[in-house]
This record gives C-alpha cells, sequence and structure tokens, in this order.
C-alpha cells in the first residue's frame, strides 16, 4: 500500500490499516468549520451535495459517519480537499468571497443587513 502524499510531507500521520482519520465528533467539528467558512446551511449543502439532510444532520452532531462517497460529494460541494475535510491538512485561509459569504449568513442568522454587521464588526474590533 503506496504512503500518502500529506503523510511524506509531514502534513499529518497516516492512518494505519483500519485506522479512522478522525473520531465522529472531529469529523463533526470539521464539517462545521468547513460549512461555516463557506456560508451554506445544512439545507443548501444537502441540496449542492446531493445527500440526505437528516444524514447531514447526523454527521454534523457527531452521531454517525458518513460513507466515503457521501464525504466526497460534501467535500466537493464546500470546494475543499478530502485531505481538509477529514482532517489531514488544515483549512487554508478564508478567501475574500468566502469572507464575504460568511458575513452574509452571520447577518441572515442574526436578522440584521450586512451592512448593519459590518457596522457591529468594526465597533467590537474597534474596542
Amino acid at each position: 500500500l503506496a504512503t500518502p502524499l500529506v503523510a511524506l510531507l509531514g502534513a499529518a500521520p497516516a492512518p494505519q490499516r483500519g485506522e479512522r482519520p478522525l473520531p465522529p465528533a472531529a469529523f463533526a467539528e470539521r464539517l462545521a468549520g468547513c460549512m461555516g467558512r463557506h456560508g451554506v446551511s445544512v439545507p443548501d449543502l444537502a441540496r449542492l451535495a446531493d445527500v440526505d439532510k437528516s444524514s447531514l444532520k447526523r454527521w454534523r452532531a457527531g452521531t454517525t459517519e458518513p460513507r466515503l462517497l457521501a464525504i466526497h460529494r460534501v467535500a466537493k460541494a464546500l470546494e475543499v480537499s478530502l485531505d481538509v475535510l477529514l482532517g489531514y491538512l488544515p483549512l487554508p485561509p478564508a478567501t475574500p468571497t468566502q469572507i464575504e459569504s460568511m458575513g452574509r449568513h452571520a447577518a441572515a442568522q442574526l436578522g440584521i443587513t450586512v451592512e448593519e454587521f459590518s457596522q457591529m464588526l468594526r465597533a467590537a474590533l474597534s474596542t
């Protein structure tokens, strides 16, 4: 069995045969981080990745693990590599587009406009 490239680069140790790269709770945390960075909700990601919404909720809660095909679909929808989604590599820095998307998502969650969110963020950062 060939050694994964990330193991050769020293980014993360390769799991042994039968070993999981991340426990379900850690995968759930990584999934939530990628979703937040991409600014997508569970229903949106379920639609984009063509996966069941209730399954996605269980993965985010860390109660079940997705199959490889589902992980691949989710990674593709979130525009991240499998290595990033599985925790072999760190999340890359957010792009300006992703930052804008996160701001829109946060504003919507708070029930305010993007401009109000920007003002609130500037005020919080200036203190």
